[in-house]
């Protein structure tokens, strides 16, 4: 049943989205008007008093869920496993917050909420400027949710697909400052465990942030509390980009699990595609385990030979085999980085990929935790 203008009205003013002052004039316009609450709902989108995602779950009868305690939700960005995330505004500091709640479904696991609690801990102590911060963790009306520094910018996913292949010199810049918030993360005892391009995002400065810790492993946890929050067998991360013994045993993985994934993200940037293409989870998983490591050479023809062996030892197998941490592969890509090879190298053109490639370029995204496609109730159409 379609909302009365009235009730449309009061739910904004009793969320205190809109006040009568801002609606007083607004309303006198409406005389007549066969759409009336359609047509207020664009005009406060048009002054910007009100977000389209605003107005559709106020008119849904939903407007109750844009309040999180002291945040007032602004729209919504996306939605994983763990949770869906939030545009959100602080009401007293008006600081643009990204919140990350909890599923309804899950509140009553207390497995998941453990998980939740032990990201929000791990994200308080990782302060770096290519990590995303955490601000605040808060429970509201029995939904916990983590507030997060907001950024406005691409993934590294869809920036590629958007422009194509990387520069050898912007990948290896991309690569460089992951590495660099990795480090200080490993410094923590934390380990991400999901290092993709679509977690890694670069802001209008040029700056990669990392997203979305809500995978990672603290180390100093006890063997008890792993067995609560990670059963044996349970596989965490992105199977196109984790390392073999990730798909193993997912508690026992050190540093040069994320190690691993950064190199594979590194051969997405040059190549537009996964390192392994299989049709099946599991075939994908056996080809990170025993396929022969492709070379970045042989794809890339600007790709210099040095930087290809650091590629090689990053992706290797054995943990053993590769760099023992971030700091000494950041040793070689600075080591390789000051000689001058690969710096300003263009990237192939559209034309220069191959058909599968541009296949895979133009495809679907679906790396990146997309909206929601639920109905949320009556919906409104906001744009003429």
């Amino acid at each position: 049943m379609p909302i009365s203008l009235d009730q449309f009205c009061d739910q904004l003013v009793s969320l205190g989205l809109v006040n009568d002052t801002t609606l007083g004039p607004l309303r006198a316009k409406l005389a007549g008007d066969e759409n009336p609450v359609q047509t207020l709902a664009r005009a406060l989108v048009k002054e910007k008093k009100l977000t389209a995602y605003q107005a559709q779950l106020v008119y849904a009868g939903r407007g109750k869920s844009l309040s999180l305690g002291k945040y007032l939700v602004l729209d919504k960005i996306g939605e994983g496993g763990m949770g869906q995330v939030f545009k959100a505004r602080h009401r007293t500091m008006d600081r643009i917050v990204a919140i990350k709640l909890l599923p309804p479904e899950l509140t009553d696991s207390a497995e998941a909420i453990a998980r939740f609690h032990r990201e929000v801990r791990a994200a308080a102590r990782l302060e770096h400027v290519n990590i995303v911060r955490a601000y605040d963790a808060d429970e509201h009306q029995g939904s916990h949710f983590l507030v997060m520094e907001y950024v406005s910018g691409d993934d590294l996913s869809a920036r590629v697909r958007s422009t194509g292949a990387m520069t050898v010199e912007q990948a290896v810049d991309c690569i460089r400052q992951a590495a660099r918030g990795l480090e200080f993360a490993h410094a923590q005892g934390i380990i991400h465990r999901d290092i993709k391009p679509s977690n890694m995002l670069l802001d209008e400065h040029g700056v990669l942030r990392i997203l979305d810790m809500g995978l990672a492993r603290v180390e100093s946890l006890d063997e008890s509390t792993h067995s609560e929050l990670t059963s044996t067998g349970q596989v965490m991360g992105t199977v196109d980009y984790m390392a073999p013994e990730q798909a193993v045993d997912t508690r026992m993985v050190d540093g040069r699990a994320d190690i691993y994934s950064l190199g594979v993200t590194l051969y997405y940037l040059l190549c537009v595609r996964p390192m392994y293409n299989a049709d099946t989870i599991v075939k994908k998983l056996m080809a990170h385990q025993t396929a022969e490591i492709p070379q970045l050479t042989s794809v890339r023809g600007d790709v210099p030979a040095e930087l290809d062996r650091i590629f090689q030892k990053m992706v290797a197998k054995k943990p053993e085999e590769r760099y023992p941490t971030m700091t000494a592969l950041l040793e070689d890509l600075d080591r390789w980085n000051t000689t001058g090879e690969g710096l300003a190298s263009p990237g192939p053109s559209r034309g220069e990929l191959t058909a599968f490639d541009e296949f895979l370029n133009n495809a679907p995204f679906t790396a990146r935790p997309q909206r929601s496609t639920k109905p949320i109730g009556p919906t409104i159409q906001i744009n003429p």
